[in-house]
């Protein structure tokens, strides 16, 4: 491609640029209705899954554009869709690191293939080890079948000799759940799970905002702050990590799509950037509702991966992206006035589509990669 020209600086793509991981998204359908979950804004007919063909071809292009690592997530459980474990085997097989993150429900049904076909991380969605609690957040959930199911996995692990996957909890942090970040400890330690990643909730309606968000919230900061030396100590004592999310807005931005050579791919086989703008929604950050629109660079079953990757648009926005050319949105003066960051259609510095206020970027929030 010809290089890009910013004022007097032109910029040109390095030779044999390519992704290195790709989140999959294999369906939009799930067999839980949690009180934060994005998916609650798509319409019925667009929960489908991902035709077995089209990944058969994404991954035989996949491997040939150099991507070294799947992680099967998104914005709907990998483990309802009827073909995922041919999926996993076939990524596998072709010599790719392979990232599974679930909800826990299947798990004492899939564990010991998902051992046996050499999965390398687990990530399980847990927002408490409390059973009330759970079901409060993660409703149509069942905290005792995600426990049976880390006993399945770890049972596998000692009769097949595996020390794999690597298990990690997903622990999505609210009002309703924050009292119980510390005694997830206990949870972690006996089923020998190695992280605990911690994440805001994005609301999607202002009655979740107001009631579970914790980002802006005075008492919800200062619990965090008070916990901190007891985590310290967990972490010591269990060897688990905790990785905390900024609970207040910074400046710096690092997008972990962009840091890790990663994109997007939806179930019907379009490229879109990140999880974040993957489809069409409402979040409510710092109390403003934005109107996020499709990000899409190309569908796979009409060019190759690499043909996308380094297509014209693409690599501007990921320049735009990585090197912050772009304004700083969420610590802004004049967000609440401002009509312009309302969406994610363009900037005030020309930028479109922008990421001026994305909080993955922020660390407020985090997705399995």
């Amino acid at each position: 491609m010809d290089g890009l020209v910013y004022e007097e600086f032109e910029v040109r793509l390095a030779d044999g640029s390519h992704p290195r991981e790709v989140m999959v998204e294999v369906t939009r359908r799930c067999n839980l209705s949690c009180l934060y979950c994005f998916r609650d804004m798509l319409k019925p007919g667009y929960l489908i899954d991902m035709d077995k063909a089209l990944y058969e071809r994404f991954l035989e292009d996949a491997v040939s554009s150099g991507v070294e690592k799947l992680a099967f997530t998104g914005w709907g459980e990998p483990l309802i869709h009827p073909d995922i474990l041919d999926f996993i085997g076939l990524a596998k097989e072709a010599g790719l690191k392979v990232l599974l993150n679930t909800n826990g429900f299947y798990l004492s049904e899939y564990g010991y293939k998902i051992v046996e076909l050499g999965v390398d991380e687990l990530v399980i969605s847990i927002d408490s080890d409390d059973e009330d609690i759970y079901r409060n957040i993660r409703r149509g959930g069942d905290l005792k079948r995600i426990v049976e199911g880390l006993s399945v996995i770890n049972d596998a692990k000692v009769s097949l000799g595996r020390d794999r996957p690597l298990m990690k909890f997903q622990y999505t942090l609210s009002r309703a759940n924050i009292n119980n970040l510390l005694s997830l400890a206990r949870l972690a330690k006996e089923y020998r799970v190695k992280d605990v990643i911690v994440s805001n909730i994005i609301p999607n309606n202002p009655v979740t905002a107001r009631m579970l968000q914790c980002l802006g919230d005075g008492g919800c900061i200062e619990s965090i702050k008070s916990i901190m030396e007891d985590l310290t100590r967990v972490t010591l004592d269990t060897n688990i990590n905790f990785y905390l999310p900024n609970m207040e807005v910074r400046t710096e931005r690092h997008c972990p799509f962009m840091d890790k050579y990663a994109f997007y791919l939806t179930a019907e086989g379009d490229v879109a950037p990140c999880i974040y703008y993957a489809h069409e929604w409402r979040p409510i950050i710092n109390g403003i509702e934005r109107s996020i629109s499709p990000v899409r660079f190309g569908n796979i079953m009409e060019r190759s991966i690499l043909d996308i990757w380094r297509s014209t648009d693409y690599v501007r926005f990921r320049f735009n992206v990585r090197f912050s050319y772009m304004p700083s949105c969420l610590d802004c003066s004049l967000e609440d006035v401002c009509s312009i960051t309302r969406s994610n259609e363009y900037d005030c510095w020309g930028n479109s589509p922008t990421c001026s206020h994305c909080p993955y970027a922020r660390n407020i929030v985090s997705c399995p990669l």
